[in-house]
């Protein structure tokens, strides 16, 4: 939506209420004073006051509505046979052989004669091996009844808010998407549950027997700024017995959103658009003097795309025109811009500034003076959007243009 570009040398805050009394003035083309200031309001049932330097809008007659295995071995370790030898006689000898001397007639042995052939002692026969006693076959043990399957686990398909999101309404509903339907009696508060700084708050538990989904649904408003936890338990499963195993996600609401939806802040606030909408109702939260007027603290405003939408129109015209004024360069009013945005309202206002570089800096120049202050504090709107638009240096006389809008929407 907005674009930032470097700054621009030159600051200024402009300023032109519409209420009983004026505040400012306007200018065309930015002019040289290092701040001005721009409010304008348009409460009903007023008539025009053009010696307030503003105007008033009758609009009594005007309706409107506002519309996420390993193997082992290598080693041999059995023990091997040692060969041991003596004297060169040989394997398996340890000692010396000797002859015996023999007498027969006609001739002697005698020692030193003609050695007698060795006798060879004869091998004993072999004793046979027993045959071995067959194994008997064993008898078959009939099969067994197939156990029944262990429980599957009962799995989620979607959830919203997604895990660890950001800047969620204060009005979220939490939505779980399961894989098959469940079993009614296992969809309690026991099962699930959205947890506050670990303990359980109430919720309202949404379930169609026979569907996948479950809705949770808080009984108040979510805190601002805070996280917040769901959490589903093993109790809960589903029609064909499969079990939720224990799993839990974050998520943290949006600061100071009033009761803004999450259309709106997914729809069209970017993270400048969250400042701005923190910084005002920061303000609004505590009881403040504008200009001598007393205001208890507000209520906090919502988002309104349309709002927004109105004032990113008159951002983009000042920059791309070069001017500074709440009167657009085709002569359009504030109420003009609203009401071609959309936006049908009974009571509405408009902030303007140029060249200040933060949401801070241009808030703080808001609320010193009286008419912007008068308009940031009112008791009258309900709802606010906001611009800035960004244009680089040289081509208008500020590089930064604000606009904020508030308004309260008809009927």
């Amino acid at each position: 939506m907005n674009t930032l570009v470097s700054r621009a040398p030159a600051a200024v805050l402009a300023c032109l209420v519409t209420l009983l009394s004026a505040c400012g003035s306007e200018s065309s083309g930015g002019g040289n004073a290092s701040a001005e200031i721009g409010s304008q309001v348009l409460p009903a049932t007023e008539a025009v006051d053009e010696s307030a330097g503003g105007e008033l809008y009758d609009v009594s007659a005007e309706t409107g509505t506002e519309p996420t295995s390993l193997e082992t071995g290598g080693v041999d370790n059995a023990v091997r046979p040692t060969t041991s030898g003596g004297g060169g006689a040989g394997p398996g000898y340890s000692g010396h052989q000797t002859s015996d001397s023999d007498s027969t007639s006609g001739g002697s042995n005698s020692v030193g004669g003609s050695p007698k052939p060795p006798v060879a002692t004869p091998t004993p026969t072999p004793t046979p091996t027993p045959t071995p006693t067959p194994t008997p076959t064993p008898t078959p043990t009939p099969p067994a009844e197939p156990a029944p399957p262990a429980p599957g686990e009962l799995k989620v398909d979607a959830i919203s808010p997604s895990p660890n999101s950001q800047n969620r309404a204060l009005n979220t509903r939490v939505q779980i998407d399961f894989s098959e339907p469940l079993i009614p009696t296992t969809v309690n508060s026991q099962n699930i549950e959205i947890r506050k700084a670990g303990s359980p708050i109430s919720i309202k538990i949404e379930y169609a027997p026979g569907s996948h989904d479950v809705r949770l649904v808080p009984q108040s408003s979510l805190a601002p700024d805070t996280l917040y936890q769901v959490v589903i338990k093993s109790g809960l499963m589903s029609q064909s017995g499969d079990e939720a195993t224990w799993q839990s996600w974050q998520f943290r609401t949006l600061k100071s959103a009033g009761e803004s939806s999450q259309g709106s802040i997914d729809g069209c606030m970017n993270s400048i658009d969250v400042a701005m909408l923190n910084a005002v109702n920061e303000a609004r939260s505590r009881a403040r003097s504008c200009g001598g007027t007393s205001y208890s603290a507000q209520p906090a405003l919502r988002w309104s795309c349309k709002l927004d939408s109105a004032a990113t129109t008159h951002a983009k015209d000042m920059a791309n025109n070069n001017f500074f004024s709440h009167t657009g360069s085709d002569g359009s009013r504030m109420g003009q811009r609203m009401n071609n945005a959309g936006y049908s309202w009974s009571s509405a206002a408009e902030n303007i500034a140029a060249g200040q570089y933060t949401v801070d800096m241009v808030m703080k120049g808001w609320l010193a003076s009286a008419g912007h202050c008068r308009n940031i504090m009112s008791s009258s709107v309900t709802e606010m959007g906001a611009s800035l638009i960004t244009v680089s240096p040289g081509s208008a006389n500020y590089s930064h243009y604000w606009v904020q809008k508030f308004g309260r929407p008809a009927n």
